[in-house]
């Protein structure tokens, strides 16, 4: 019999978890503290395949996720990792971020109901489910957690348990699959070795959107949510970007002393620095050679507004980390992000930028 272990269920919901594992048909162990759990998963029968372990982070919020660092560097634990995040009040992002950097495999959010409770576990045991929101609704859940298990072994500094995790709940959602490719798929993970990379381009091959319409779409706004493609450069020696698919996006770009895009009539370009009162260190390091231009769709016209900066760096797909709100107001910048460099990157938020741009284009009139 499978065990599955909840670590730190809160008051209100210890029953509501054990009502959703319950149908599954394994032993729940609970565990109400990082030593106890860590203990209980410590030495040969603290672990068997086919286990689960659940961590409720409702009460606990981001300090939670050192457990999972630890289950998986410490304990070296490679069992399936599911997480139920805390709620809105207590900064949910901020905890799947860590959460996922940790090493969860799985992660839902506080408002789950227990159906999706109980069809998360189940696909991470690799236990046939019968969704109760139809085949379409079980197949969207699938395509999600094949998703997060892509997006866990691109992570950088992955510890080996959790790619053997990743592979694991891989195996399970196979068994799940009702597709033409499952069983190829199937057959190439068999003849697969080494570490994440091999694995994340065998699961981005086998990717089940890939088998239908809808699941096409629904990886492409996942990818869209989770990793928009964005516009990069550099001004004045800090790296920022814009996302191509927002409501003011970047419309054309280009390069001092290259053919410049065929427009209308030209556009005024402000310095992105002088947008942020950047006068010091940062202005003098500006060398503004090359524009963007902005465009923003207002009912059937389209208007446009400059911006120099000192260099296009290209087109790149990030993953975002939200600001907080206040960084957000006073920055300009709407989230947080890393590029392939490994550099860090200021996500602008295109409707502020339009806004500054626009007062600071428009002449005052004398009084």
């Amino acid at each position: 019999m499978n065990r599955i272990i909840v670590i730190h269920p809160s008051g209100e919901r210890r029953e509501r978890l054990a009502q959703a594992l319950q149908p599954l048909g394994g032993r729940i162990v609970e565990a109400f503290s990082r030593g106890d759990s860590l203990q209980r998963l410590a030495g040969p029968d603290g672990q068997r395949r086919g286990d689960l372990v659940v961590i409720d982070l409702s009460d606990w919020a981001v300090p939670g996720t050192a457990l999972i660092r630890a289950l998986r560097r410490q304990v070296t634990s490679p069992l399936p990792v599911l997480v139920c995040l805390p709620p809105q009040s207590q900064m949910p992002e901020l905890a799947a971020q860590a959460a996922r950097t940790a090493g969860a495999n799985l992660l839902l959010p506080s408002q789950a109901s227990l159906a999706e409770l109980t069809e998360s576990a189940a696909m991470l045991l690799g236990l046939p489910m019968r969704p109760l929101a139809g085949a379409a609704h079980g197949q969207q859940r699938l395509i999600d957690a094949w998703q997060q298990q892509l997006e866990l072994v691109a992570l950088p500094d992955t510890a080996a348990p959790t790619v053997v995790s990743a592979r694991r709940v891989f195996e399970s959602l196979l068994s799940l699959r009702e597709d033409e490719r499952g069983g190829e798929a199937a057959l190439a993970l068999t003849g697969l070795a080494g570490g994440p990379v091999p694995l994340g381009r065998w699961g981005g091959w086998y990717h089940p959107a890939h088998e239908t319409v809808a699941g096409e779409a629904e990886l492409s706004r996942r990818r869209q949510r989770v990793q928009p493609l964005c516009l990069l450069f550099d001004a004045g020696g800090q790296r920022f970007a814009l996302p191509l698919d927002a409501e003011v996006a970047p419309g054309c770009w280009w390069s001092d002393g290259h053919p410049l895009p065929p427009m209308q009539e030209p556009v005024a370009a402000l310095p992105l620095v002088r947008l942020f009162g950047s006068s010091g260190f940062r202005r003098l390091l500006c060398t503004d050679r090359a524009t963007i231009v902005l465009r923003r769709q207002e009912a059937a016209q389209v208007h446009e507004q400059g911006l120099r900066v000192d260099e296009v760096l290209g087109i790149e797909p990030l993953a975002l980390d939200p600001c907080p709100p206040a960084t957000a107001l006073a920055s300009g910048c709407q989230a947080l992000a890393i590029d392939r460099d490994g550099e860090p990157v200021l996500v602008l938020d295109g409707r502020q930028l339009w806004l500054q741009l626009a007062a600071l284009s428009t002449p005052v009139s004398p009084r």
